[in-house]
């Protein structure tokens, strides 16, 4: 069982399920909802079902938009959720039904879906369990994200990510950061020594490092993305090889400030502010006004 916490709409205008007819034995392919709507801010899919399948992670993209009319504000949003899954032989299985709720409120229900595997997994085949017949090379990035409901600019929170993989050992060979375009970010702690913890979908884990954020304005953040090679050992059949991995597409809203009940959580806003009073010497009004620029920077 899977459980999938998203930040969306309460109000679902569209929706669409897109998963292949037929995918590669071995190889991992994705089951895709899309959904649209207005003022939601939770979804859960629990759980997702699949017979046989074995499950490799989760991520999502999210976007909104906000406009303004005669009755207050509208914003809108799409979400994108991609489930990633792999057949570990050929065959047919299924995924679903999908019950997407918010707030214990069903929103939409996904029937069940056939998928086919065909083909074969490169090398030999053995008879022994799961874990060692499926592809060890299968590794991924996902980060999660500590908010107290909706982010508004100069609201900080953090960013904590993470290494999925189908094997245990591992090794980072190098990793760096790159910074969002509209957020400070400051690394808080990384990791020392790779920590692996065993997850109940039978893949490991191990955390990386976490990230304080801080967005300047009201957007579509594009989260600072985490990306490098992971190193993987080799066996009796495959020699030892490096896989590229990233966070990249990762994204979370950033809500411009409400008309009314504008919240007061911005840690980040009073970090760091400067400020600059010029006198402008041109600009004079028809009432003989004096004319001043203002200039305020920094985080938030």
């Amino acid at each position: 069982m899977v459980l999938i916490l998203l930040s969306i709409f309460l109000t679902v205008s569209d929706y669409s399920l897109n998963i292949p007819d037929s995918v590669q034995t071995g190889a991992v392919f994705s089951c895709e909802i899309y959904l649209t709507g207005e003022d939601l801010t939770s979804v859960e899919c629990v759980p997702v079902f699949s017979d046989g399948l074995q499950y490799m992670g989760t991520s999502s993209m999210n976007s909104f938009s906000s406009v303004s009319t005669p009755t207050g504000r509208s914003v809108s949003s799409e979400i994108r959720l991609l489930m990633s899954f792999s057949a570990p032989s050929p065959g047919t299985y299924t995924i679903g039904p999908l019950q997407i709720t918010s707030s214990g409120r069903i929103l939409h229900e996904f029937p069940v879906h056939a998928v086919t595997a065909i083909g074969s997994i490169r090398g030999t085949v053995s008879t022994g369990s799961l874990r060692e017949t499926r592809n060890d090379e299968i590794a991924w990035m996902e980060i999660e994200i500590d908010t107290t409901g909706r982010v508004y600019p100069g609201q900080t929170f953090n960013v904590d990510y993470f290494i999925y993989k189908t094997a245990r050992n591992a090794e980072i060979v190098d990793l760096f950061i790159e910074p969002s375009n509209y957020a400070s970010s400051t690394l808080l702690e990384n990791f020392e020594e790779l920590q692996w913890i065993r997850c109940k979908n039978d893949t490991y884990r191990t955390w990386l490092a976490t990230l304080e954020v801080t967005p300047a304005f009201a957007c579509t953040l594009s989260l600072p993305v985490l990306r490098g090679r992971i190193g993987l050992p080799g066996g009796m059949i495959r020699p030892s090889s490096e896989y590229f991995i990233s966070t990249e597409g990762e994204r979370i809203p950033v809500y411009p400030f409400p008309e009314m009940n504008k919240p007061e959580n911005f840690d980040g806003i009073t970090a760091g502010i400067f400020f600059r009073l010029e006198r402008v010497t041109r600009g004079y009004s028809a009432a003989g006004e004096r004319c001043v620029q203002l200039s305020i920077s920094g985080q938030g």
